[in-house]
C-alpha cells in the first residue's frame, strides 16, 4: 500500500519533483508512470480480496485511465518539456 501512496504522490508532485525525480535515478521522465502502474496492479488485488475500499481502487483506476490517455498524446507529454507545461 505504501508504494501506492508513494506513487501517487510523485504524480500529485509539480514538474520539477517530478523531474528531479527522474534525474536522480537516471532514468527517463516516462519511468514515472511504470511506477504508478506497479501500484496500481497492487490496489486491484487488494481490492479483489477486499481489502481496500471502492473508492479508492476507482480512484485509481481513474488516474491509470488518464495516463494511458497521456502515453497516447501526440504532444509527447512524457518528456521534461511536457511535464513542464501540461496541465495533466
Amino acid at each position: 500500500m505504501r508504494a501506492s501512496i508513494q506513487a501517487l504522490q510523485l504524480l500529485a508532485s509539480d514538474a520539477v519533483s517530478q523531474i528531479g525525480y527522474a534525474r536522480r535515478l537516471k532514468v527517463e521522465i516516462d519511468e514515472i508512470a511504470p511506477e504508478f502502474d506497479d501500484a496500481f496492479r497492487l490496489a486491484r488485488g487488494l481490492h479483489a480480496e477486499g481489502l481496500i475500499e471502492a473508492d479508492f481502487a476507482g480512484a485509481m483506476s481513474q488516474i491509470d485511465e488518464t495516463l494511458r490517455q497521456m502515453t497516447g498524446h501526440p504532444g509527447n507529454l512524457w518528456s521534461e518539456d511536457g511535464v513542464r507545461s501540461s496541465r495533466e
